[in-house]
């Protein structure tokens, strides 16, 4: 599987090995551990001061992908729950759904990829600040999709 046919959700590590039968769920593992979630955007927006179709009014269908990171594993052998994490960067981006990005208040501006996947990355280490993490566990990066266009802020 190559690193563009990752699904949503899905579970990587970095080259560690594995250890053998009958142990508790992550005992033997050396490494790092690193889970990539992704979701779907769609918004409209425009570039102020840009000449050209970025600075009109136009929709886009983003994804937005956030790694998360940890050098241990619970006692189910995960990171922790995929569909946690896309709950996190759902919430994390739920003011930017089917909206003007330009008339959100909390928006970055000017709403260019490269601002919002720092954006993003802020808004989810602000989560982590209210529940601190365990295990060593947080945010590494978060990847915009734009198209052609690929942003990744850490």
């Amino acid at each position: 599987m190559g690193p563009d046919s990752r699904e949503e959700g899905s579970v990587q590590h970095d080259g560690s090995a594995l250890g053998g039968g009958g142990e508790a769920p992550g005992a033997g593992i050396v490494g790092s551990w690193r889970v990539r979630v992704g979701t779907k955007i769609s918004f409209a927006h425009f570039i102020p001061g840009f000449h050209g179709a970025e600075g009109r009014v136009h929709g886009h269908d983003w994804k937005i992908e956030a790694v998360f990171g940890a050098h241990g594993l619970d006692g189910l052998g995960m990171l922790a729950s995929p569909r946690d994490l896309l709950r996190l960067l759902n919430a994390a981006i739920a003011d930017f759904q089917n909206v003007l990005l330009n008339d959100v208040p909390e928006a970055p501006v000017p709403p260019t990829p490269e601002k919002i996947a720092a954006f993003v990355l802020g808004r989810l280490r602000g989560f982590f600040e209210e529940f601190p993490p365990v295990r060593g566990f947080c945010i590494l990066e978060v990847r915009v999709l734009a198209g052609d266009l690929e942003v990744t802020f850490s």
